[in-house]
């Protein structure tokens, strides 16, 4: 990313073309629950505050992704997201893709304090589970 710059998107998609059937094999790593966590520090203090560095928030425990071949993810943009250590003889192999709702250019920063301003359906399927 170019200094100054918040990159943001939608979704990250990424298809796992080995198989990861352990911890500490190069596996994606989330923090659950982080997407929603990083929509309500925005609200309070502007997207354009990433600038600055990630939020300092206390953070879940990371999980780290086991997948076989061929599985794949997709993951809400604001979700804290990373690359554990591979430990193992074997290299990981993934293909990761950024993905961008058509509109995202307009809602950039909207997104980021309305996490599913750009998954149509999304508000709908919250409210039923209540999460």
């Amino acid at each position: 990313m170019k200094e100054g710059i918040i990159g943001n998107f939608t979704a990250l998609f990424g298809v796992f073309l080995s198989d990861i059937p352990q911890s500490f094999m190069g596996n994606f790593t989330v923090w659950p629950g982080t997407h929603r966590l990083y929509e309500q520090y925005f609200r309070t203090h502007t997207p354009q505050s990433l600038l600055q560095g990630m939020p300092d928030t206390p953070l879940p425990e990371p999980q780290q992704v086991t997948a076989r071949a061929g599985d794949a993810v997709l993951v809400h943009y604001q979700l804290a997201h990373s690359i554990a250590a591979n430990t193992s003889p074997f290299i990981r192999y993934g293909i990761f893709f950024r993905l961008s709702h058509i509109d995202h250019d307009t809602l950039h920063w909207d997104c980021m304090t309305d996490i599913w301003r750009e998954w149509a359906g999304m508000r709908d399927v919250v409210s039923a589970t209540g999460h």
